[in-house]
């Protein structure tokens, strides 16, 4: 632990920070910067994929640094559509928050809001839910099979995140993407694209 006080000593002088860098939202870049017609003639594989594009309540947070409508967002869809992907109803849900940020203290009405996303996606249709959050990701994804056994219900409602749908379409292996890792078994859904 010395050595390391040592040789990092002085070393935050080096790291000016002259409030120039902007941070901006993966779904931004993939639209803005590198733009759809970039990004499609890259795909080599269509999703063939009904989805339910969940972009969480934090995207358009706060309102004056969005990219995308707050109330509203679309960059998803836009992006999940190029990919060969069907958008499904779902525009009720897309921007509700899922429940993540109550998990410490109120479980029980973190779940219910979970289930209601769930619950949503599976009743339009959908073969998988898309989003970019990890925090959505936790809840939708990694929480599944918590929120079943407390709620008494089964989902099996996959959830990817729109970069692994982006992965997948560019024609990168499932298993590189970390599809394998889903706490929602994804073998179902990757059989659909080609």
């Amino acid at each position: 632990m010395m050595n390391c006080v040592r040789k990092c000593k002085g070393i935050d002088s080096s790291l000016d920070y002259n409030g120039k860098i902007k941070a901006k939202h993966v779904l931004d870049v993939f639209i803005n910067d590198i733009g759809l017609e970039e990004l499609s003639s890259k795909m080599s594989k269509k999703l063939n994929l009904k989805v339910a594009p969940y972009y969480g309540c934090y995207i358009g947070r706060p309102p004056e640094t969005a990219f995308d409508d707050p109330d509203d967002p679309d960059s998803m869809d836009k992006l999940i559509e190029q990919m060969g992907g069907e958008i499904v109803p779902f525009s009720q849900m897309k921007t509700l928050c899922c429940g993540g940020p109550l998990m410490m203290t109120r479980s029980d009405i973190a779940f219910e809001m979970a289930r209601k996303i769930l619950d949503t996606a599976k009743s339009a249709g959908a073969d998988c839910i898309a989003l970019a959050c990890p925090l959505c990701g936790m809840m939708l994804d990694g929480k599944q099979a918590d929120i079943e056994k407390a709620l008494h219900v089964e989902i099996d409602m996959p959830v990817v995140y729109i970069t692994q749908l982006l992965g997948l379409a560019l024609g990168i292996d499932a298993n590189v993407l970390g599809l394998n890792k889903n706490a929602v078994d994804t073998k179902e859904i990757l059989g659909k694209v080609v």
